[in-house]
């Protein structure tokens, strides 16, 4: 029993990380603290680490051996030991078995507290019941969980917050289509066949929200000096665009979850593109099934969107089956469906050959306008335009019927550039 009361080497794996990566204690200190650790040496370490962040000091192996031997608490050992232990990218995982063991222990102290009352001190069923009401009160207080609040006080915060804006994709027809924009705090998936664009459109997508946002750019599938080629005679503001391939880092979802959050508070990005979906692992899935594996990458994934308010787009390969049926299944996990909050389908309108696209919305949690819209590839300057038709859609209240709009898309074709003939003739390398 004794055993699973805590676990040491993942209490050094925290504590390493935070002094190797100071920055990470602006996350964890809001979820741990010092009593969390079993190790009393584990806890006055972290103690003088949240006292070194408050007062403003570096938290490194020197500040913390001084604060801890002016407090008469240091131990050399248990120090290197600390220093030894490998810094870790998935951080929560070993967080939330810290805070499980925790727990536990504390349910240990208030069965030993129920004993002691009714056998030691003889006591009342209502002292009993006020114990443990007690205990359970001091677990509630340390879960970083709220209580429910009632609808008044919701709509009366609602009515007073500021909501985030809507972020713009810079492409007409499709901002038309999301009713203005793409909402914050959203797992979106577009997806597609081979070579239909699915990259191409990302990228034009990233570059336009770069002119307004801080944006970050996983790139998977081709090293960064290809996609630096393709926008070097591109005009954007290039300082919020932030790009990364898999020379600079692997390409596993703890990873790539750890990079987000930490441009997140260095350049406070709000836009993340990641290509591709297939190209992530997750080293630390304990099932057997690759299906609920996709599942789990895309809970994380969702899971960050929720805690940092931001938007992840993520590129996504539709399988045969879905290319018949026009449909995306996620490759045929439920789970992995249900995570993302938004799903956009590109396909060919008439062949690969033809320029022609069509986007359209095949899940969402927004308001939008169902109904496909028509995009055309301009093979000199490899972005999309809108084309100008008459369509019909449907109002963004009514996803199963309701009000047909007729709705006219305007041209909003990007001025042609010059462009290298490499580029052209690797067209294909962009799709």
């Amino acid at each position: 029993m004794q055993d699973n009361l805590y676990n040491l080497a993942f209490e050094r794996s925290i504590l390493s990380s935070i002094i190797f990566e100071p920055e990470l204690f602006e996350e964890l200190g809001t979820i741990l603290k010092p009593d969390d650790f079993y190790l009393p040496s584990h806890s006055s370490i972290f103690l003088v680490i949240s006292v070194l962040s408050q007062s403003g000091k570096p938290i490194d192996e020197e500040f913390i051996k001084a604060e801890l031997t002016r407090r008469k608490s240091f131990d050399e050992q248990v120090m290197m030991e600390i220093l030894s232990s490998n810094p870790i990218s998935n951080t929560k995982a070993y967080v939330d078995e810290v805070l499980d063991k925790s727990k536990l222990r504390k349910l240990l102290t208030l069965s030993s507290s129920i004993q002691r009352i009714t056998h030691e001190e003889l006591g009342s069923s209502n002292e009993v019941v006020a114990e443990i009401e007690t205990h359970l009160l001091n677990l509630d207080n340390g879960s970083n969980i709220d209580m429910p609040i009632d609808m008044n006080t919701a709509i009366s915060q609602f009515n007073t917050m500021t909501l985030p804006p809507l972020i713009k994709t810079g492409i007409n027809a499709i901002d038309t289509m999301l009713c203005g924009g793409i909402e914050s705090s959203q797992l979106i998936h577009i997806g597609g066949e081979s070579n239909v664009g699915k990259t191409l459109l990302t990228k034009q997508i990233l570059k336009n929200v770069a002119n307004h946002h801080k944006t970050l750019f996983f790139s998977f599938e081709m090293p960064r000096w290809k996609i630096a080629r393709q926008l070097a005679k591109s005009n954007f503001n290039r300082q919020n665009y932030f790009i990364i391939d898999s020379q600079m880092m692997g390409n596993d979802v703890s990873d790539v979850s750890r990079m987000i959050k930490r441009m997140k508070r260095k350049q406070d990005i709000r836009f993340v593109a990641i290509d591709s979906k297939m190209k992530l692992t997750h080293k630390h899935y304990k099932g057997q099934s690759s299906v609920e594996k996709i599942a789990e990458i895309d809970a994380i994934l969702s899971r960050l969107c929720q805690e940092l308010n931001i938007v992840v787009f993520m590129i996504t390969q539709i399988s045969k089956e879905d290319q018949r049926n026009g449909t995306m299944s996620g490759y045929g996990s439920v789970m992995s469906d249900y995570e993302a909050d938004m799903k956009l389908l590109i396909s060919f309108s008439d062949g690969p050959t033809d320029p022609r696209r069509k986007l359209e919305v095949k899940k969402n949690r927004q308001d939008v306008n169902y109904g496909p819209i028509n995009l055309t590839l301009n093979t000199n300057t490899l972005e999309f335009m809108s084309i100008h038709v008459e369509e019909t859609i449907y109002g963004s209240n009514m996803p199963f019927g309701g009000n047909k709009v007729n709705v006219t898309t305007r041209p909003t074709a990007p001025k042609p550039e010059p462009i290298e003939e490499e580029i052209i003739n690797s067209l294909g390398d962009f799709l």
